[in-house]
């Protein structure tokens, strides 16, 4: 008898008048029935694996998507030696002077801004008389390879760049944005490698996808957004500015449901929103998340009712950028002799890598205010110990006393 069924469903998988999700109901309603029959039965249950194995040879086949590839040099691929057990300083200044290249460079400036007349006219100079997107790519791709490969192939045709090391995050962030993958804090998908862009593309010669509004035309479009919103996008991550200001991006940390930082601190800001400066806004973002937790890990651990005040303030001195959180009317209430570099200080640490020193000002027990480089030249974390030009971290040894104070706990990331 259950053979039988066996017979009947067989002839409901093969019957072609019915759908692939007609057939997939079939099977689901037969499962727990047909299991019943098999048990002890091998033979029953070679034949409904057979059954299965069937209705997965009869589902359509999804293609995987036909990627357009572009003709050009082969690029090397040389990303920074870090990782999460081994931590090695990288200059803030890197950071800075890689993506002002990045952005002012005039292949890749368009990864930050859209082509406007002006600008497609000497793109089309430069490509033979005609914008070819496929060229252009080309040429980011060698700009890119220049800045991030030691004896890049290209760098002959880019002698004002050099390479610099950058963060890993940062690394991949604009490599995946440029080469393919996803990328960002909403890991988006769509990339300048990515096939619908390169088909629309090659359907659409001698135009960008993202134009100026001068061109004329709306250029690509994804879904609800164009390639111009996906450029846009890319620009607020890597530039802090008066249209993606800092007091703008911390209001919104502030908010955020998984920290509720707005009820649980009480803020004070001062904000320059005229200051402008190439950074890793990503990592700024965890790094402030970061220092705002430990300030409130610090007040649940003192039982204290009140809550915990909070300063920030962002300025320009002498070229260097300062951003100052002080959480005030704090003491460190720790001894100097004693005083331990904490799990939470040392994730601080892996994120300013690259992005800002640190700094952290405070009173000790012994009523004295004192400074300790947190993150600054030299500096290192492997296996989860610190060290200080390759000798391990004496912590006491690096705390000196300052005579300038303030009033509470600071912490000063200088970019």
């Amino acid at each position: 008898m259950a053979k039988d069924k066996y017979d009947f469903i067989q002839d409901l998988l093969t019957n072609k008048r019915l759908t692939p999700s007609q057939k997939e109901r079939v099977l689901s309603l037969a499962k727990d029935e047909i299991k019943k029959d098999s048990e002890g039965n091998d033979e029953l249950k070679k034949r409904i694996f057979k059954i299965e194995k069937l209705l997965e040879d009869l589902r359509p086949k999804q293609k995987e998507p036909s990627i357009t590839k572009i003709k050009k040099k082969p690029i090397s691929t040389e990303s920074p030696p870090t990782d999460d057990e081994k931590i090695y300083y990288i200059k803030p200044q890197n950071t800075v002077e890689f993506l002002s290249a990045l952005n002012s460079n005039y292949y890749t400036k368009f990864l930050t801004h859209n082509v406007d007349s002006t600008d497609i006219l000497e793109l089309k100079e430069r490509f033979h008389g005609n914008y070819n997107f496929e060229m252009h790519l080309n040429k980011i791709n060698q700009v890119f390879d220049v800045l991030t490969v030691t004896n890049s192939d290209f760098k002959q045709g880019f002698p004002e760049l050099k390479k610099l090391t950058i963060s890993k995050n940062l690394f991949t962030k604009i490599s995946n944005y440029i080469k393919g993958g996803t990328w960002g804090e909403k890991e988006n998908i769509m990339n300048w490698s990515h096939h619908n862009l390169i088909e629309w593309c090659n359907k659409n010669p001698d135009k960008t996808p993202s134009p100026g509004n001068d061109l004329g035309y709306e250029g690509f479009r994804y879904g609800e957004k164009t390639f111009t919103d996906l450029i846009l996008d890319f620009k607020n991550e890597i530039h802090i500015r008066n249209v993606n200001p800092l007091s703008r991006i911390v209001q919104k940390i502030l908010y955020e449901p998984a920290n509720d930082f707005k009820a649980k601190l009480d803020i004070v800001t001062n904000f320059d929103d005229s200051i402008d400066f190439f950074t890793d806004v990503e990592k700024l973002k965890q790094i402030i998340r970061s220092i705002l937790s430990l300030v409130l890990e610090k007040h649940e651990k003192n039982k204290e009712k009140a809550n915990p005040l909070v300063e920030f303030t962002l300025k320009s001195t002498n070229g260097r950028i300062n951003l100052f959180i002080l959480n005030k009317k704090k003491s460190i209430y720790a001894n100097v002799e004693t005083f331990r570099i904490g799990k939470s200080t040392k994730q601080i640490m892996k994120q300013c890598n690259g992005v800002c020193d640190l700094e952290i000002f405070g009173s000790f027990i012994d009523g004295n205010f004192y400074k300790f480089p947190v993150w600054i030249v030299g500096r290192k974390i492997e296996f989860d110990k610190v060290y200080q030009n390759n000798k391990e971290l004496i912590v006491r040894d690096s705390i000196k006393e300052c005579s300038v104070q303030a009033d509470g706990i600071l912490f000063k990331l200088t970019f």
